[in-house]
């Protein structure tokens, strides 16, 4: 689908990232805004409630003081239809360290390993001289998972190169477990589609916009006027006097 083909009462569109986008391998250090809509973490943490949301994981538990098991829910599954097991989650934290990964290598400062017990269970130990249970506890938030099965040939084939130099900018060979696929993009705005048939709309139900979009602009005053002009729905650049937007040009 084109771009121009997509129904603007069906599209949030946000703006919040400048440039043009750096790909959509979440491994990039600067991957494009929307990446984490595509791969799931296993789990959520929520600032307005202050609770954790089990997502990719169904549950967890202290084995003992320095173990800790997860378990991934069974209905989880990538589009492509594989089921996303404990190998795909300890596949991404391997790459952390064999690897610089901003998101992923720092968690290993308190991480001695990372097994799969089985297909769904996840285990994470740690040490006396690494122990620390809030980055423990960081790690089940602030990780995206990814599928074994295409990151682990594309792996061989690049090597280190797989962190900084891969884009994964065709949206057809992209492989994710999210509520959204990429599905068109210019160095200008760029376009998710929901996915309904993703395994997790029987729990968290579907998100609300078929379509979600990112547009860039030039600098901070282009993004003001086209908040105004109602070109974007969300914005998170800086607006000097924002309250004058409502206070002196009564828009709403």
């Amino acid at each position: 689908m084109a771009a121009q083909e997509i129904p603007r009462e069906e599209t949030l569109i946000i703006s919040d990232a400048w440039g043009p986008p750096a790909g959509w391998n979440p491994f990039l250090p600067n991957t494009a805004w929307g990446t984490e809509l595509m791969y799931p973490a296993l789990f959520f943490y929520s600032t307005r409630d202050d609770v954790w949301i089990p997502y990719l994981a169904e549950g967890y538990r202290w084995v003992d003081k320095y173990t800790l098991e997860v378990t991934i829910r069974p209905e989880a599954k990538w589009w492509d239809g594989t089921p996303i097991t404990a190998e795909d989650v300890v596949f991404t934290f391997e790459l952390g360290k064999k690897y610089v990964i901003g998101w992923v290598s720092p968690f290993w400062d308190y991480l001695e390993s990372v097994e799969a017990v089985d297909e769904k269970t996840v285990r994470f130990t740690t040490s006396e001289e690494k122990l620390n249970y809030f980055q423990l506890v960081g790690l089940l938030h602030g990780t995206l998972i990814v599928p074994k099965h295409r990151w682990a040939p594309l792996e061989e084939e690049l090597g280190e190169k797989i962190i900084s130099e891969f884009r994964d900018d065709d949206p057809s060979k992209i492989v994710g477990g999210g509520p959204y696929r990429l599905l068109t993009w210019s160095e200008e705005m760029w376009y998710y589609e929901r996915v309904d048939d993703w395994w997790g709309k029987d729990i968290f139900g579907l998100p609300g916009p078929k379509y979600i979009a990112h547009k860039t602009f030039k600098d901070n005053v282009a993004a003001a006027l086209g908040f105004e002009a109602g070109e974007v729905d969300a914005c998170g650049h800086f607006f000097a006097k924002i309250y004058e937007m409502w206070e002196v040009k009564g828009l709403p």
